[in-house]
């Protein structure tokens, strides 16, 4: 059974309420799209941007490790900017995407200011950002966490704030139709194209396609390939070696036939792999076409067969792949589905309005 409007919006408060909104801000960001989407129902929105040093995809090794070396003076920097940003005006609550490089002194010392914390975790594990930011999740009043395995692994972990479910969304200011032009197909265009980090697993899928359909137009875009593929050959050779954000991920997904969504697999601390993702939803809110590695997380959004089509093990995926490019009006027709779908029930307006209803329901008594 599909679930309908999972993320649609709701009755939003009826005075704009002051945020202090912690997260990254580059072009893409997801963090910056939850931002934009409270902005757009009325909200007044401070940023402190996390991100203080910002590196390149795959730095050279001493530029990694003077990062490490830098980590703990960049999170109490960002713990001190956070503290005069919620000191500049009446802060109602206080939104982190993430919160990674949140120090725990800061997270206390805004909560001894009275201001209701809530945390977006957008991660597979809750475990493997260390140590001290398990502890800063302890200390939020509620968390949103995009995994549906996430509120369990939660409580696993023995943190007791309230915990929930929210999908992943589209931004309609950021994933959107465009129409590529013959210098942009060139540049980008793809029968195969897959968008997204490194992982082995996604690496193994992809390596199948190269290897077993070679005479297929493959594109890979992200970060980590270049220095994390276990080896090279055929695989190097259609990863670009950078990712793509903003216009551009619109773009490519344009100028791709087949757009792969292969899910991130278990990590320490989770009890699953990814079922859904970003991508999920942001392909088919650009119109363009999804092979989507089959959960039934995602058949819960979508149709199979109408709306995108699915794979399950590798020998699946390649069939699906030939078939759809043979098939260019069935392929026309489920992206022009999906697309219909996404966006009249899976915007990040539904998140952003969930944000403020769980803050008033949090705080009304």
């Amino acid at each position: 059974m599909r679930a309908v409007r999972i993320n649609s919006p709701g009755a939003i408060s009826i005075r704009p309420r002051r945020i202090l909104f912690v997260g990254e801000h580059w072009s893409g960001s997801n963090a910056a799209s939850v931002e934009r989407a409270l902005r757009r129902a009325g909200h007044i929105v401070a940023v402190v941007d996390p991100q203080i040093l910002r590196l390149e995809n795959d730095p050279p090794l001493w530029l990694r490790a003077a990062g490490r070396l830098l980590r703990r003076w960049l999170r109490d920097e960002v713990g001190r900017q956070l503290l005069v940003t919620a000191d500049s005006f009446a802060v109602d609550l206080m939104v982190v995407y993430k919160g990674n490089l949140l120090p725990r002194w800061a997270l206390e010392s805004v909560k001894t200011r009275g201001i209701y914390c809530l945390n977006i975790w957008p991660d597979v594990s809750v475990t493997d950002q260390g140590s001290e930011t398990l502890e800063c999740l302890a200390l939020y009043d509620r968390i949103l966490t995009t995994k549906s395995f996430g509120p369990r692994d939660l409580r696993d972990q023995g943190i007791a704030a309230p915990s929930e479910f929210v999908p992943d969304a589209y931004d309609p200011d950021m994933e959107r139709v465009v129409q590529p032009q013959e210098t942009d197909l060139e540049i980008m265009g793809c029968d195969v194209g897959f968008i997204g980090t490194w992982t082995p697993k996604k690496e193994r899928y992809l390596r199948s396609v190269v290897e077993q359909a070679p005479d297929l137009h493959v594109r890979v875009w992200g970060n980590q390939w270049a220095g994390r593929m276990s080896s090279l050959g055929r695989l190097a050779r259609v990863v670009e070696g950078r990712p793509v954000a903003g216009d551009l991920y619109a773009l490519a997904i344009a100028c791709t036939k087949i757009n792969m969504a292969i899910l991130t697999e278990i990590r320490s601390g989770a009890s699953s792999g990814d079922l859904t993702t970003s991508r999920t939803f942001e392909i088919p809110a650009c119109r363009g076409f999804m092979l989507h590695e089959r959960t039934n997380e995602v058949l819960s959004f979508f149709e199979e067969g109408t709306e995108i089509a699915c794979f399950g093990a590798e020998g699946e995926m390649l069939d699906k792949v030939r078939y759809y490019l043979k098939h260019d009006a069935e392929r026309e027709k489920m992206r022009r589905a999906a697309y219909e779908r996404c966006i009249s029930d899976y915007s990040v307006d539904g998140l952003a309005a969930r944000i403020i209803r769980r803050y008033e329901e949090d705080t009304s008594g």
